[in-house]
């Protein structure tokens, strides 16, 4: 993780000082906060940048320095209060999602601290949805969270609920949790790259990658429409994708490195003969083979692109731009899941 530290005393620096040291031998990168300006100016510099934000202080301090800059637990940094005698880490935002649970749990491991965890999944031992797929490398879909809210609440109350995953789950089966192939319950979770059938709870997995061919000087509202026409014919999501994948003579090609930039996906390309040599049966064209030196560019670098994932969009056409798109399946386990009840180590 990215992680800012804030102290306000010259104890509370001591501490600071000692706990950079220990996060970075962990492997955390420390992000410098600005030396002066006020406490908001300072936490606004290193907001967007950190991972987390860690105040050597009081909480209320902690508190009403981020107050301002929350959004949503979806992108919000993690926020921890350590005092500074190093008696309590306190875990006051993004617990799951953001991390900020497991990174108060390492502060007391390293400080001899005793870590205040607050949710009530974390409580209670209870399965938590949102992270299990932090854990697993899956994103919440745009318009799950408050599903994601509900699945843990009805846990809590005791109730088993369903998950239907499109790939297999290693591990014990946690408790309250029900693997199912056919969503017929109400309410569940679903694991998949392809839009649920039901209104439940969406991760998504970012195995898929699309191949993209265009002609010269094609917009970029043009792929836009292109690759919505081409995943919505198939049902996959856009969450899903994690990268681009095209021939070499696009890589200059300004619409399909707009794309990935605005989208924060990987762009990749590559020379003909590597397309050419993947192995498969792709649909072919005379024509782009005389323009570009290789049969096919969409399914072709796609399936390159995803490490040789499965084609699960064939070649989609729409004005002069093709869309394709592979999968590399997850490898997802329920024993990324750890369950911490009141007391539990860190």
């Amino acid at each position: 993780m990215i992680v800012a530290l804030f102290s306000f005393t010259a104890q509370g620096a001591r501490l600071k000082d000692r706990l950079s040291s220990l996060l970075a031998g962990q492997g955390h990168r420390i992000l410098p906060v600005p030396p002066t300006g006020t406490l908001r100016e300072r936490t606004g510099a290193v907001f967007q940048q950190a991972d987390a934000l860690v105040f050597i202080g009081a909480a209320g301090i902690a508190v009403r320095a981020v107050a301002p800059f929350l959004v949503s637990k979806a992108t919000d940094p993690a926020v921890v209060a350590v005092d500074e005698l190093a008696y309590w880490a306190v875990s006051l935002a993004s617990g799951h999602i953001g991390g900020a649970n497991g990174l108060t749990r390492t502060i007391a491991s390293l400080l001899g601290s005793q870590a205040v965890i607050t949710t009530a999944t974390d409580l209670h031992g209870c399965f938590a949805l949102d992270l299990w797929a932090r854990a697993n490398g899956l994103r919440i879909a745009i318009g799950s969270w408050d599903k994601v809210k509900v699945f843990s609440a009805r846990l809590l109350s005791g109730e088993t609920l369903p998950i239907k995953s499109d790939y297999p789950i290693a591990g014990a089966v946690p408790s309250g949790i029900t693997l199912v192939r056919d969503p017929r319950s109400p309410f569940g979770a679903v694991v998949s790259a392809h839009l649920p059938e039901k209104p439940w709870a969406h991760l998504v997995p970012q195995g898929v990658y699309a191949g993209i061919g265009c002609r010269k000087g094609a917009s970029l509202a043009s792929v836009e429409q292109a690759l919505a026409l081409a995943f919505a014919r198939a049902g996959l999501s856009e969450e899903s994708v994690a990268g681009v994948g095209t021939v070499s003579l696009k890589k200059d090609e300004p619409a399909l490195a707009l794309l990935c930039e605005k989208r924060n996906w990987r762009f990749l390309w590559y020379p003909p003969e590597e397309l050419m040599a993947v192995p498969g049966e792709f649909s072919s064209s005379p024509f782009v083979m005389a323009a570009v030196g290789a049969d096919n560019v969409c399914e072709r670098a796609a399936v390159l692109a995803s490490c040789g994932g499965t084609l699960i969009l064939p070649k989609c056409a729409y004005n002069g731009v093709t869309v394709a798109a592979a999968e590399r399946p997850p490898s997802l386990s329920f024993g990324t899941f750890e369950s911490f009840g009141p007391g539990s180590p860190a």
